[in-house]
């Protein structure tokens, strides 16, 4: 995963191992997940939601505590963060998006352009809700 060049080693660290056991216990829902004749299922993209938004939880606790150090500004943990949820996105889509038989989801994730679709987008902020400013301004 791609970071911001300022964002602290720590915090790397503990974003990293969030990805690791989000990754575990995804993996865990996919093999137990339901069998589909056909395409995806909606529990399986509701567990690669879950997996992307642990690590941008993660990931966004950690930038807030460097707005109360006064290092970043709001504003550039709101464009890291979006940025980090971009390329998460990317990453999970490619890496986790399939099923146990091997079929593909979540690659119409990102558009051509290389954002979240707005559909994908309005799913996270339903699942995550406020917590980007929840944990900002504790």
């Amino acid at each position: 995963m791609e970071y911001p060049s300022d964002f602290p080693p720590a915090s790397r660290t503990r974003v990293t191992a969030e990805r690791l056991r989000a990754g575990k216990a995804f993996d865990e829902a996919r093999e137990h997940a339901p069998h589909r004749a056909y395409g995806s299922t909606v529990h399986l993209e509701a567990e690669l939601r879950r997996y992307i938004l642990r690590q941008f939880a993660v990931f966004t606790s950690e930038a807030c505590e460097l707005v109360r150090q006064g290092i970043w500004s709001v504003e550039r943990v709101e464009e890291a963060a979006l940025e980090f949820l971009r390329l998460c996105t990317i990453e999970a889509a490619s890496s986790k998006g399939f099923d146990k038989s091997g079929r593909a989801f979540g690659r119409d994730w990102i558009g051509n352009s290389g954002h979240i679709e707005p559909r994908v987008m309005r799913e996270f902020r339903l699942t995550n809700g406020d917590d980007l400013k929840k944990n900002c301004f504790k």
